[in-house]
């Protein structure tokens, strides 16, 4: 079995025999059960109405200076390109967001464990993750498959990466592999003969896993066999399939080969119907209606720590995907002890900067992209003492103080909850906290 360093190889120095220079850097993992790659039933998931518009989270990735990135006008072309090329499977994208990546380490991507390094950054759940390069060795583009197929070690790394000037074919190429399409060519899982059907058919398990996709040599050659005109027109006679047949007639216009770029511009039947069941089943995270902001903010700046939506724990600064509804939703951090070093203590205070929405956790109905602050402010240390004309007394005199912030020993709030203290108390905010303070100033913050 190969080991991930050599899987980097076979992506970035291109150890596979190939009919032209193969610039997909798109690779199934080779510890992938066929079993697992196959469909289902395709008939169940023929799609005949446009999906809702799938988001794209668009990273432009730029050296440290600010240059290199891909224009405005660029990124317009291979998005509408992306459009034009899926509208025959009904599929539709839009940017939902841009960002940029200043990084001189990243702007020019050597191997892949650069590559899933950067699709670790800025990622956003619950959208396409697309990053813009100035420069991607040999390649034009590479894509990770949904997590039926990606290796576990490289879940976490979804995207897909494309050099600025790739051709306008490669982001729809790319978005064929994130759909769980495979290169026509494949030989990962066995070579595949060219019988459709009887005793020499073996379609089901090898080269691309569909029927409709006519078996392709083009991943056991090295000579061209698509002419300029996209037309099927081998240099050097094919080699034998495994029953010994030579009589190939491979797809030249399809999306997911790798020959001639330009040639690129149609999706069989089955390739579309194995997208949609890709998406339904393996990516459904990218049709939920909405899009949440978790984060935990102190001063405008993501303080870290965590946040829960329901029972999952979910890092500061994540997005979470959820359909309308309602929702709990709250911090795990009632407060940041000697934040950064500074000493400082801040402690939870609102929501969105709403001063009724104190509580740690609550219900939010969720109905639009709502994001969810958490805000923290610095606890100022108080002390509240019983005076009676001027004299305080040491353990002599009852007093009461409500602190509607105060979080009791089981994390509850009661929001009214009075601390009953003989001659002085000093506020903690949250009961046994030994980190003293309370909120000064409130206004209304």
């Amino acid at each position: 079995m190969r080991k991930l360093i050599l899987i980097v190889c076979a992506i970035f120095i291109s150890s596979n025999i190939s009919a032209q220079t193969d610039t997909c850097g798109t690779l199934i993992p080779d510890n992938v059960l066929v079993e697992y790659a196959q469909s289902g039933d395709l008939s169940l998931y023929k799609r005949t109405t446009i999906t809702p518009p799938l988001r794209l989270a668009i990273h432009i990735v730029r050296y440290s200076n600010g240059s290199g990135g891909i224009s405005q006008a660029e990124l317009d072309q291979k998005v509408a390109g992306l459009n034009s090329d899926f509208q025959q499977a009904f599929f539709e994208f839009y940017v939902y967001k841009i960002d940029y990546i200043d990084n001189d380490n990243f702007a020019s991507i050597t191997d892949m464990e650069e590559a899933n390094s950067l699709r670790e950054i800025n990622h956003i759940n619950g959208c396409i993750n697309v990053y813009f390069v100035p420069f991607l060795a040999s390649l034009e583009g590479l894509s990770s498959f949904s997590p039926r197929i990606q290796e576990p070690v490289l879940i976490q790394t979804q995207g897909i990466l494309v050099q600025n000037n790739a051709s306008l074919t490669t982001l729809p190429h790319e978005m064929g592999h994130y759909f769980d399409l495979f290169h026509t060519h494949e030989t990962l899982f066995n070579v595949e003969n060219i019988a459709r059907t009887g005793g020499c058919s073996n379609w089901s398990y090898s080269g691309d896993l569909l029927k409709d996709t006519p078996a392709d040599f083009g991943g056991r050659v090295s000579f061209s066999y698509i002419n300029n005109n996209c037309q099927y027109d081998p240099k050097k006679p094919p080699p034998p399939d495994g029953c010994g047949s030579t009589n190939y007639a491979p797809l030249t216009n399809n999306m997911m080969i790798t020959e001639l770029k330009i040639c690129r511009t149609t999706f069989t039947e089955q390739q579309k119907d194995r997208m949609n069941e890709t998406l339904l089943l393996h990516r459904s995270e990218l049709l939920l209606q909405n899009l949440v902001l978790l984060k935990n903010d102190i001063e405008n700046n993501n303080a870290g720590g965590a946040l829960h939506l329901e029972a999952t724990d979910y890092n500061s600064g994540e997005y979470v995907p959820v359909d309308d509804g309602v929702y709990t939703i709250g911090t795990d951090n009632e407060r940041f002890v000697n934040y950064l070093g500074s000493g400082a203590n801040y402690k939870h205070i609102n929501w969105n900067l709403t001063s009724s929405d104190k509580f740690l956790s609550r219900s939010v109905s969720i109905t639009s992209d709502d994001n969810q602050i958490a805000h923290f402010k610095e606890l100022e240390h108080s002390k509240v003492e019983l005076i009676l004309e001027g004299q305080t007394f040491l353990d002599k005199g009852l007093g009461q103080f409500q602190d509607p912030w105060y979080v009791l020993s089981n994390a509850s709030q009661p929001g009214n909850y009075w601390i009953s203290f003989i001659s002085s108390y000093e506020p903690t905010g949250k009961e046994s906290a030994a980190a003293k303070g309370v909120f000064l100033n409130q206004g209304t913050d």
